[in-house]
């Protein structure tokens, strides 16, 4: 790892005083190779320290160039209409173009057609703006998004649901 590439697979290397639970079943034997626990983390070294940008498996990856969900999110975050903190940027295959599409989950509490359209324009516009190639805004009822137990956005859920249709047109 190292600062010019900050989108490198970090893992951890150390002595196990037990042998990894069989219980674990195949999730634990690939994270585990080598005498190295592959954690899933995205990260860079620099001064010595480790850096962690963000997970694997919810990066973006468009047209060959990576995003982190986070740095959408934050472009978004204090839009007026979105509700604080409340929005998950996905990346979901798209078989047309090739790669992935983004797609921005957003919640918020309007309810008139012309402010949600209003609010749906403002989120495209800040992404593009900033240079995020973002393909759809889907607007949410307040508390559609969920979190884990210690307060992270539930990203693969959100993407889970948003595949099986429950985030396909605005609720």
């Amino acid at each position: 790892m190292d600062a010019r590439n900050p989108d490198r697979p970090t893992s951890v290397r150390f002595q196990l005083s037990e042998r990894p639970d069989a219980r674990g079943g195949e999730a634990s034997r690939q994270a585990l190779q080598d005498g190295w626990l592959w954690t899933g983390d995205l990260g860079y070294l620099a001064d010595g320290k480790l850096y962690i940008t963000g997970r694997k498996k919810e990066l973006l990856i468009v047209g060959g160039r990576n995003y982190h969900p986070e740095d959408l999110e934050q472009v978004i975050r204090e839009l007026p209409g979105v509700r604080r903190g409340r929005a998950v940027a996905l990346g979901c295959e798209d078989p047309e173009r090739g790669t992935e599409a983004i797609v921005v989950l957003v919640e918020t509490a309007l309810a008139a057609p012309a402010e949600r359209d209003a609010l749906r324009q403002r989120v495209r516009h800040a992404l593009l703006g900033a240079g995020y190639p973002v393909s759809q805004v889907v607007l949410l009822r307040p508390k559609a998004i969920q979190n884990t137990a210690n307060g992270k956005l539930r990203r693969l859920d959100c993407k889970r649901r948003y595949l099986a249709g429950e985030f396909s047109r605005d609720n």
